[in-house]
């Protein structure tokens, strides 16, 4: 069970990252005016804030799933509450080319996870084919995910000083974008900008990575260009931020 802190915690984060991210992105992939009409789904949307936002904005198809039965308890008090759903992503109850969008972040490195390499790839797989079955076609996937060409991970298991240190070389439950393209081989895959996804709370505690976060800043920001645009798949970015198209 989820302590109240970290519930809150999820709850402001999701709130704000709806708000300052998926809304501005989602405003340059579809005409807003008909945005009651749009069938969205969030995979593992968590205590299910980010359905509640689009909701309330007047994205009205909106729906939210997520493994974690944690979370029902949380769904009880939600105005929207009958948009979000108890499923897994790997086999969802949706019908074909159900949805027009499906914002999917951070999620696709947990699939499969704890598993061996062949076992994981089976699932990565099962869960991709699942969410291109449910998608439209010309809809949209927004996808975010650390990159496992990048060797620090500042989101799983880190050590004392805020990071995992990985190689890229060898077998690990990161994905690169070469290794997401395979899973999504039939369809056109392009890197977006970073733009508010982050406000790096976490890691402010952190000394050393407080210290070097203007700087960090700005190099996002500089990655957000599109001169610079190809370096986001590269190993010089830590994360990969990817729209892709069915």
């Amino acid at each position: 069970m989820q302590s109240q802190n970290y519930i809150e915690e999820v709850r402001t984060k999701n709130i704000r990252r709806t708000l300052e991210f998926t809304i501005p992105l989602l405003k340059h992939l579809i005409n807003i005016e008909n945005k009651n009409k749009i069938k969205i789904l969030s995979v593992g949307c968590g205590n299910g804030e980010d359905v509640e936002t689009l909701v309330d904005y007047g994205f009205n198809g909106t729906f939210g799933i997520d493994i974690d039965k944690d979370w029902e308890r949380e769904w009880r008090n939600k105005k929207h509450k009958e948009k979000l759903f108890l499923m897994d992503a790997r086999n969802t109850l949706f019908p074909d080319n159900f949805f027009d969008i499906i914002l999917c972040y951070d999620i696709i490195e947990h699939m499969g996870e704890g598993k061996s390499y062949s076992e994981r790839k089976k699932e990565r797989e099962k869960f991709a084919n699942e969410i291109l079955r449910i998608l439209k076609k010309e809809g949209y996937i927004i996808l975010t995910t650390p990159n496992k060409l990048f060797p620090l991970d500042t989101g799983h298991g880190v050590n004392k000083y805020g990071v995992r240190i990985h190689f890229p070389w060898r077998e690990d439950f990161l994905l690169s974008y070469s290794e997401i393209k395979t899973l999504f081989k039939n369809c056109k895959i392009k890197t977006i900008p970073f733009g508010k996804y982050w406000i790096f709370k976490k890691v402010k505690k952190y000394f050393w990575i407080k210290s070097i976060l203007p700087l960090i800043k700005i190099y996002l920001r500089i990655l957000d260009t599109s001169v610079f645009s190809p370096l986001r798949k590269s190993f010089l970015s830590f994360a990969l931020f990817l729209l892709i198209k069915k």
